[in-house]
């Protein structure tokens, strides 16, 4: 008698809680569905089995409901970390892109969808890059179409399309008090876009942007070519870079690593499964130098944890993100997939950087100044029209305008190509000019005068790096 007195007590008192507590209207649901699994629980005349239970009424409520299987697995895996997910049809085609095919879009890669659509990061060379598109922009319209009421997914439909056409996006930029609005042209996007260039006559620089199918083979590639050209020093830049597959930077690292040397090591519930990736001996050691930053993570860390740790680089920058938590993809038809969080890698010396981040041997931050137009760039001579197929040291002056306001060119040469061409259009369209990509007297004036007003940008990081580089004895 006294235990089923302290049973409905309890059941009054969990009654109580929903008024007091719950004031919203989703509360208060969640609020009496706690009461009836507590009355449950505490008065059944049999004790239920709650795992079955729910399981079954799910699965019931999805013979009825099945378009909600999106929502509830989307939910559910929420509740584990932040990094397993439900992949829809356009999430799912779109990652399979990213890792081994080709996109019409505008280069970027996408996070959150709240009242619009976070831009993750930005591609290298791709449309929005050109354009100054930047990562934690918000895109809050395409072609004049509101993203609040959309998905993700509708969102991601708006913005493809085909190869050559335009898509108009607005966007909201913290500090800025207007939205900004950029026109750009679809086009091919390769996910594993890598960047070089020679710095000096020693010294080669790799940009990374991300880790997906075909990096390693790809970087090096350009590491080869950057010898053949006189590189002995390296600079490896990998901020920005959120990270991929876990296989390819752990091929990249042990491409500068001695033999014997640890990698990372892979961990998981099971302690049998877990595995240690050591280099091969096939690896060549430069002096060298890693870029890194606030939004290097995952892969990119494996990457640079084991040059770091293994003491062939120096990393400069700001504290990595810190995400070492690895998922595999399961699919549950052609079209869609979860993607579960199945283990954490150490970097060398069993160090876990989850949720901490890699700290650079040297921490040192980027800043802005504004523009002084007689010490930062060239004077424009502006004594001639500029069409595609045009060189000459005006077109290079051109070239470095457009690229210090945001709006990427290809490589700075003196060669007005497509690239030059899309750039311009870009700047004509932004500033109320008409856009045909022609730099014409008018639009050299307009370049001239906005790049005043500007801030420009004093990589102290990638200056360190060469600094610590020049004074390394080979």
């Amino acid at each position: 008698m006294k235990k089923q007195l302290t049973a409905l007590l309890l059941a009054v008192l969990l009654l109580c809680n929903i008024s007091v507590f719950a004031t919203e209207e989703g509360e208060l649901a969640g609020a009496k569905f706690d009461y009836v699994v507590g009355v449950t629980d505490l008065l059944y005349y049999e004790e239920p089995e709650f795992e079955s239970l729910f399981s079954d009424t799910i699965k019931s409520y999805l013979e009825e409901h099945p378009d909600a299987l999106g929502d509830i697995l989307t939910i559910m895996l929420g509740k584990l970390d932040e990094n397993s997910d439900y992949l829809n049809e356009i999430q799912n085609d779109n990652l399979d892109l990213l890792e081994t095919g080709e996109i019409y879009g505008i280069g970027i890669t996408v996070g959150e969808k709240g009242k619009g659509l976070l831009v993750d990061s930005v591609l290298p060379d791709g449309p929005a890059e050109r354009a100054g598109i930047r990562a934690e922009d918000m895109i809050m319209t395409v072609d004049g179409k509101s993203l609040e009421a959309l998905s993700q997914n509708e969102c991601i439909a708006l913005i493809r399309g085909e190869r050559g056409t335009e898509v108009t996006v607005e966007i909201l930029r913290e500090n800025e008090p207007e939205l900004l609005s950029f026109t750009l042209i679809r086009a091919p996007v390769h996910a594993n876009v890598v960047v070089s260039q020679m710095v000096n006559d020693t010294i080669g620089y790799v940009r990374i942007a991300s880790f997906t199918a075909g990096v390693s083979d790809d970087v090096a590639d350009q590491v080869s070519t950057l010898k053949e050209k006189g590189a002995k020093k390296l600079i490896i830049d990998l901020r920005e870079n959120r990270g991929g597959m876990s296989d390819e930077a752990i091929r990249v690292a042990n491409a500068f690593l001695p033999k014997g040397a640890t990698i990372m090591t892979e961990t998981y519930r099971d302690p049998e499964m877990n595995k240690k990736y050591q280099a091969d001996g096939t690896g060549e050691i430069w002096p060298m130098v890693l870029l890194v930053n606030e939004n290097t993570a995952s892969a990119s860390e494996i990457l640079c944890g084991a040059l770091k740790e293994n003491k062939v680089a120096t990393v400069v920058g700001r504290r990595t993100y810190g995400k070492a938590s690895m998922q595999a993809r399961f699919m549950l038809s052609k079209t869609e997939s979860v993607k579960i969080t199945i283990g954490h890698y150490l970097i060398p010396g069993d160090i876990d950087i989850h949720g901490q981040g890699i700290d650079p041997d040297e921490n040192i931050r980027n800043r802005t100044r504004k523009v002084d137009m007689e010490t930062d760039f060239p004077a424009l001579s502006i004594t001639r029209r500029l069409y595609v197929g045009d060189e000459g040291e005006d077109v290079r002056v051109v070239e470095q305008y457009l690229k210090a306001m945001g709006y990427g060119t290809g490589e700075v040469d003196g060669k007005f190509d497509t690239h030059t061409e899309q750039a311009v259009w870009c700047f004509q369209r932004e500033h109320d000019l008409f856009p045909y990509g022609v730099a014409d007297f008018t639009t050299q004036l307009n370049l001239c005068s906005e790049l005043e007003k500007r801030e420009v940008l004093e990589d102290r990081q990638f200056d360190r790096a060469v600094e610590i580089l020049m004074g390394t004895d080979l």
